[in-house]
């Protein structure tokens, strides 16, 4: 099997250990083939290529993810091939497969929403009505309640 030529600025496709290095999962796609994500080449050495995967990073705990690079040195035969266009974003290992099936032109099928009522035949409008409550009323302990509630709650 002949070389891959590659040069510093190719975008490549990675194997699915590289997938497996940088997330700590095993993921595949529906056909049960290893997700492959891509990288953009920044240097290549006899032996190894050094990648860089564009990515979501979390810098401190409480702020958002940002978006970033990790920079990898990977096999040359871990580098499946030359593609074209601009390294993708892999934001995260929950939504690694839905950004490679948008680059393999895959339809994903969203799930129609469901709505569930369960046990219920009409959803009750007010109170019922039971001794003095005529009417659907809420009972008196509410209505002498409620305000000290919202008194107590401005307090604060």
């Amino acid at each position: 099997m002949q070389a891959m030529k590659l040069k510093a600025g190719d975008v490549v496709r990675l194997a699915g250990s590289v997938t497996l290095a940088e997330f700590g999962l095993a993921l595949c796609d529906d056909d049960g083939e290893m997700l492959e994500i891509d990288g953009e080449v920044m240097r290549v050495l006899p032996q190894w290529v050094d990648v860089r995967i564009k990515r979501m990073l979390k810098t401190v705990s409480f702020a958002a993810p940002m978006e970033g690079a990790i920079r990898r040195m990977v096999r040359r035969e871990e580098v499946l091939e030359v593609l074209d266009g601009e390294a993708r974003l892999w934001p995260n290992a929950a939504a690694l497969k839905g950004v490679s099936d948008e680059r393999e032109g895959k339809v994903s099928k969203a799930a129609a929403p469901v709505f569930w009522t369960v046990g219920v035949d009409e959803i009750p409008m007010s109170y019922p009505k039971r001794g003095s409550q005529a009417g659907g009323r809420p009972p008196e302990w509410a209505a002498k309640s409620a305000p000290r509630l919202f008194q107590s709650l401005l307090k604060y």
